[in-house]
């Protein structure tokens, strides 16, 4: 039941509404009396056989006779409590107060009237017919506007009779809502008012989160995002709503479908161009998308189109930006083309005393970063093969342009030996990085050429084992063996320290153990057994 029946002035009083005024101020009275001593007081008009148990305080009775002074609000209470006319009305009500609705319903039903309409809704809404309701009111406020006012009020004139039915239907939207109330009306200019009274709320509420998100502009991505977010549910239901009750050619739709657009999208862009988070695109293409699909006016749909389409364009790639931006100053680095911090460094990448360690230091750098665009993006993903295979092609070119120096300018063989030993290393290193086939090529052939060039130049990295042992350079086994030295050791600190040891060392065994054929034997069974172990690792 309405609040506005549970709670009626008039009920208070136990009155009806065109009681007169002696018997309201009598009823004042005797209950000031009675609850003053603490005694409680009932009136047939309590009817509590059809709603709950009344109580009533000093301050309650006061504050309905308060309410009772003027003849408008008097007339609103009246319009939802019962007034009695006819003898037909004093049968009702008994059946009401015997907690008989029907029966009083029924009996107003035989002829209608003034009394008989307006009892009926009251009835009604106790029950919450709201069908039953509203087509009572109509016909009341259609033909007995007047008769209403005077059965009411009396003889007063200054009242607008031609509001009183729009007040009724005020009442009605407040307590139930417009919403649920316009499936019961018939009569176009009902329905258009009460239309008006469920878009307005609606509207407001959607302006009120569009300035609320707006409030969050320049305290951060985080801070966007999430107004955005908020506005987007937000405006999922209540332009849900609105959209029911408007076409989407009217007008008051377009301006606010529009401007909650604008602020998403607006959102999202702050968003997307503030943040360092991976799933960026994503997050702030939730907010575009949902901006297009609301969106009315050209020129909000367009500028919606074109943010979305380049949130499409960019695609997971997003995610290794900050991998991609690094690894593309490692490549000009190795080209020649970037700029250190560091002036002897710069120098030696242009060219000037340019070392194999400077490329190794920037293929050091370069792997994990490569690593991480794998693990992002997938092995087989072309933008992690491309950037790869740039990494590897342009420290060939480096360390090739650097070979090509030394054999050119070194007139110290040892320092020769030293570089091309280390190209070597580094070329290991390199082949275990992936890289598309043309990369693949252009890196067998230079590590074949360097090969070459290092077996000519330091032939005892192969002269113990091959000589002494085998007894060929190019044996099987030497070449697993060599294998193994280059894939392994030469792309590990102590591996490398090793091969440097054994380098050194290696000529003086050779010399004293060349003669001694049960020691080669021995040691021939052993690597025989090693080699074993490591055709099982593809060296």
């Amino acid at each position: 039941m309405l609040d506005i029946i549970q709670n009626n002035p008039y009920r208070l009083l136990g009155i009806y509404s065109n009681s007169p005024i002696k018997e309201r101020v009598a009823n004042h009275n005797r209950l000031k009396a009675f609850l003053k001593v603490g005694k409680e007081v009932s009136f047939p008009l309590d009817l509590l056989g059809v709603r709950s148990t009344m109580t009533r305080t000093t301050a309650e009775v006061s504050d309905a006779e308060a309410k009772l002074t003027l003849p408008n609000e008097q007339l609103k209470y009246a319009q939802f409590w019962f007034v009695k006319v006819t003898p037909l009305d004093d049968v009702a009500i008994n059946h009401l107060i015997v907690e008989n609705i029907n029966g009083a319903i029924s009996i107003w039903e035989k002829k209608e009237n003034v009394s008989s309409l307006q009892n009926r809704i009251v009835c009604a809404l106790i029950t919450d017919n709201y069908a039953l309701a509203i087509a009572c009111a109509y016909k009341l406020y259609s033909s007995y506007t007047t008769d209403f006012v005077h059965t009411v009020l009396g003889n007063y004139q200054m009242i607008d009779t031609g509001r009183l039915a729009y007040d009724f239907l005020d009442v009605l939207c407040s307590a139930i809502g417009a919403q649920k109330l316009l499936p019961y009306l018939a009569d176009n200019d009902w329905k258009h008012y009460v239309r008006g009274q469920a878009i307005k709320p609606l509207i407001e509420t959607l302006q009120s989160a569009i300035d609320i998100a707006k409030a969050s502009n320049g305290k951060g991505s985080t801070a966007r995002y999430n107004a955005g977010a908020k506005l987007m549910n937000v405006a999922k239901e209540e332009l849900a709503q609105l959209k029911g009750l408007l076409s989407v050619a009217d007008l008051q739709y377009q301006m606010i479908a529009d401007k909650l657009a604008q602020e998403i999208l607006q959102c999202g862009i702050d968003y997307f161009n503030a943040t360092e988070e991976d799933d960026a695109p994503q997050k702030a293409g939730i907010l575009q998308n949902y901006a297009l699909s609301i969106a009315v006016g050209k020129l909000v749909k367009d500028r919606c189109k074109e943010n979305v389409d380049i949130l499409r364009k960019i695609g997971k790639e997003y995610i290794v930006r900050r991998e991609l931006e690094q690894l593309t100053a490692y490549i000009k680095d190795l080209r020649g083309e970037g700029i250190s911090k560091d002036p002897l460094f710069a120098l030696r990448l242009l060219g000037i005393g340019r070392t194999i360690s400077d490329i190794r230091q920037i293929v050091d750098k370069s792997i994990p970063l490569l690593n991480t665009m794998k693990t992002k993006l997938g092995n087989t993903n072309v933008l992690y093969m491309n950037t790869s295979s740039a990494v590897v092609s342009s420290a060939i070119n480096a360390l090739v342009e650097i070979v090509n120096q030394q054999q050119t300018l070194s007139w110290d063989k040892n320092e020769l030996r030293s570089v091309i030993r280390n190209a070597v290393a580094l070329m290991a290193l390199l082949r275990n990085m992936n890289m598309d086939a043309k990369t693949r090529g252009y890196y067998n052939r230079n590590k074949s050429t360097l090969d070459n060039i290092n077996n000519q130049l330091n032939p005892s990295e192969g002269c113990y084992i091959a000589t002494m042992v085998y007894g060929d350079y190019n044996h099987p086994q030497v070449l697993i063996l060599r294998s193994f030295r280059n894939k392994y050791l030469a792309t590990r600190n102590w591996g490398r320290a090793f091969i440097k040891s054994y380098y050194k060392y290696s000529p003086i065994l050779v010399e004293k153990l060349k003669s001694h054929q049960r020691v080669n034997l021995v040691i021939r069974k052993l690597l025989d057994c090693f080699v074993i172990q490591l055709k099982k690792y593809n060296y």
